[in-house]
């Protein structure tokens, strides 16, 4: 700041040229350095120079300053300090500095406030989600801890059997060489036909006091064993299970493939196992395994539908009674494994290629777990299916599985899942399936999705739809997912208000190269968006995007908070925005982080005809030739939008075109913006709200409704040369007394 003092006046006393850099004067000014003289009578047309410093009795100074010219002056030209435009410049600023100082510390503290408020209603809605997760696991850890002690049971009866007949097998195979005589000459002419005779009796031997283990090649007589060389041998199979006793384990060793024609049922206890390989025919059709009856475990065995043509409802094996195990399976060809209406089956660690899951009707309790699943092309990996009005399936898990080259949908939630829990799975879709999703819950009811994995190879604009869809879905938590080049990430989609999507939490997804990072459409009430990441939205779409579909399907009640959306790749060029939100009601938009990479004409949020929305505490961190805050010309309803920062835009709020009264814009900071940081215009009335007083923009005249107070000011939009700038109230009212203020030139 330049030194000033009233009055002050002296002389040259020596001649000065128009290029020398000091001067006497007849008087000292006495003032801190730097200030400014005028040398010359007329200050019309004398010089001012900057005086930065004295040595002995020269003045050091600067020439030709504030626009003025260098001159030369002889002795005793008369040396003035004037008010100039320096110090009127120098005064503005400070000024400017000043408020802009104010205005930042106003809204810290407000920030602070907010920040304090939302964190304590995110701990409680944090503890909420974590209660209930903990819920829901003490219930998975009981169920487990049940069938742990089960199976533990089931295995010590079967080792302690496997014992004997080791036992038993040693003792009778242990001979010496006079006994190999003896049973030659006793008319087996070889050792491998006494063995063969042996084997015989200790099948008969187990079956009739252990009734536990017997060999599908070589059952007790009467019974006749599998050949294993490709002729049908379903009545074979099925002589054998029912003549098995409850309990029993039948092995079917890897001698060569058992061909099957027709059904095989089973209606008792049985443990089937032993790594052989069961095969349908070539050219049939139908169920190979049904299970009617009975606890039955499938373990270490193949199972192969041989490419037959599959019916919809038929399967390798088809579960129609409860508390079935299949683990260490292969199922290969096109089948599936089937549960029909019934609970508490273990599907574990199997292997399916070109091959499915489903679970039809109330089916209860289960879980599949550590699959490896590659489905057959245009099907579902894993389907859980409630097609009747009133069925509910409850309590499933779908865990830990790898789903390979999936041309539809990984894991399907059909209608009245409840209570499920779909986590940490790796789903990997590829084709061009218009239907392609990751996990679709449709019409599901408190339903967990956490950590799954979903993704393509690489983007492509057609397949792979949805990474995670709700649709019509309630009380669901989608959370910790990472989705990877799929169009859109997650959906939550209500189709109508009879099939509405309410009271869903998506929160801490990570969500990087789609087209469409998030979506509210239609009927979806009551959820909440959080701490969402979303990276490298492309294709001229949005991170979220909020969309109603026609006038009696608006999204509404929802929150979006604290995400963290970051546009766009460097160097793309198209129309990308942050949160785009078309029909929203009565919703919550606050304290995300939407920042753009070298966007063109990007919009942090785009407002389209909402109604009762606020939006509130966000950071914008700008596309270079985009909007902040943009309205876009539509009608948004008593909309507030206030205390954002916008940082680096071409404009930072562009509310402009046929927007309503009722809506409130105050306390917006916008920094760097390269045109204009508040391009407000229409019928909006735009309100920024300083030291209490409020700084609103018109049309064309004063305000003739509203409530205001002495000092409020309204700014026009469109002045003319001959009329004011705008309006100031001069006594408080409604609308009270305006003036006029700031006449323009004619």
């Amino acid at each position: 700041m330049h030194s000033i003092k009233n009055n002050f006046a002296t002389r040259l006393t020596e001649d000065i040229t128009s290029s020398q850099l000091t001067m006497k004067l007849d008087i000292d000014p006495s003032l801190t350095y730097p200030y400014w003289l005028t040398i010359g009578k007329d200050p019309a047309t004398g010089e001012i120079v900057e005086v930065t410093g004295k040595t002995g009795a020269d003045f050091t100074i600067a020439r030709g300053t504030q626009s003025t010219i260098a001159q030369a002056f002889p002795a005793h030209t008369r040396v003035q300090l004037l008010f100039t435009k320096g110090h009127v410049d120098e005064m503005q600023l400070l000024t400017l500095e000043a408020t802009q100082a104010n205005w930042q510390t106003e809204f810290e503290t407000s920030e602070a406030t907010r920040e304090s408020t939302f964190n304590a209603a995110e701990a409680a809605r944090q503890s909420e989600i974590d209660s209930l997760k903990q819920q829901w696991q003490d219930e998975f850890n009981v169920a487990e801890t049940a069938r742990q002690t089960e199976f533990e049971t089931t295995k010590q009866t079967y080792d302690t059997a496997e014992a004997q007949r080791e036992t038993a097998f040693a003792g009778m195979v242990h001979v010496d060489a006079n006994l190999e005589l003896s049973e030659a000459r006793n008319g087996e002419s070889t050792l491998k036909a006494r063995l063969d005779k042996s084997d015989s009796s200790f099948n008969s031997h187990l079956a009739e006091n252990a009734k536990i283990y017997l060999s599908i090649l070589n059952p007790m007589p009467p019974l006749v064993g599998a050949k294993g060389d490709g002729t049908n041998e379903t009545s074979v199979i099925q002589t054998i299970i029912d003549s098995m006793p409850d309990g029993a384990v039948l092995v079917a060793p890897n001698t060569g493939n058992v061909y099957l024609t027709d059904t095989l049922t089973i209606n008792k206890d049985l443990i089937l196992c032993g790594g052989g390989v069961f095969k349908l025919i070539s050219g049939k059709q139908g169920d190979l395994f049904v299970v009617n009856g009975g606890q039955v475990t499938f373990e270490n065995l193949t199972f192969d539908y041989n490419g037959n043509v599959l019916d919809y409802n038929e399967a390798l094996i088809k579960l129609n009674t409860n508390g079935c195990t299949i683990k260490n399976c292969t199922f290969i060809g096109g089948g599936q494994v089937y549960i029909s209406a019934t609970s508490n089956h273990v599907i574990k660690n199997n292997t399916f290629n070109n091959a499915m899951i489903r679970l039809v009707g109330e089916t209860n309790y289960n879980i599949v777990d550590g699959n490896k699943i590659t489905p057959p092309t245009g099907l579902n990996a894993i389907s859980q299916e409630c097609v009747t009005v009133g069925e509910y399936s409850i309590g499933n898990q779908f865990t830990h599985n790898t789903i390979l080259n999936c041309q539809r949908i990984g894991i399907e939630l059909f209608s009245n899942g409840v209570q499920t829990i779909v986590s940490n799975n790796h789903i990997l879709l590829t084709g061009s399936d218009p239907n392609g999703m990751g996990i679709s819950l449709s019409g599901s009811l408190s339903v967990v999705v956490d950590g799954n994995e979903i993704l393509r190879d690489a983007f492509s604009a057609s397949g792979g739809v949805y990474g995670v869809e709700l649709a019509g879905a309630k009380n669901c938590i989608i959370t910790n997912n990472h989705i990877i080049n799929i169009q859109t990430g997650i959906i939550l989609n209500g189709s109508s208000i009879s099939s509405p999507c309410t009271n869903n939490v998506v929160d801490e997804n990570y969500i990087e190269n789609s087209s469409l990072g998030i979506s509210l459409f239609r009927w979806v009430d009551s959820c909440v968006v959080h701490g969402n990441k979303i990276v490298n939205i492309n294709a001229s779409s949005s991170c979220i995007k909020v969309e109603r579909s026609d006038d009696a399907n608006y999204p509404r009640n929802c929150q979006i908070i604290s995400n963290n959306l970051t546009v766009g790749e460097s160097g793309v060029s198209t129309n990308l925005t942050g949160i785009n939100s078309f029909g929203l009601v009565s919703s919550i938009i606050s304290h995300n982080v939407i920042k753009y990479l070298s966007i063109y004409n990007g919009m942090a949020f785009l407002l389209t005809q909402c109604i009762d929305v606020i939006v509130e505490g966000n950071h914008c961190i700008g596309a270079s030739n985009g909007s902040g805050i943009s309205s876009s010309g539509a009608i948004n309803t008593n909309c507030i939008i206030r205390n954002n920062l916008i940082d680096g835009f071409k404009y930072g709020l562009s509310l402009t075109g046929d927007n309503n009264y009722s809506n409130l814009v105050s306390n917006n900071l916008s920094l760097n913006c390269i045109t204009d940081p508040y391009a407000l215009g229409g019928k909006f009335l735009n309100e920024i709200t300083h030291k209490g007083k409020k700084i609103a923009y018109e049309d064309t005249t004063a305000p003739t409704v509203g409530t205001w107070t002495r000092g409020d000011k309204v700014y026009l939009h469109s002045p003319s040369a001959g009329g004011y700038i705008g309006y100031v109230c001069i006594t408080s009212g409604s609308p009270g007394t305006w003036k006029g203020f700031g006449l323009i030139e004619a």
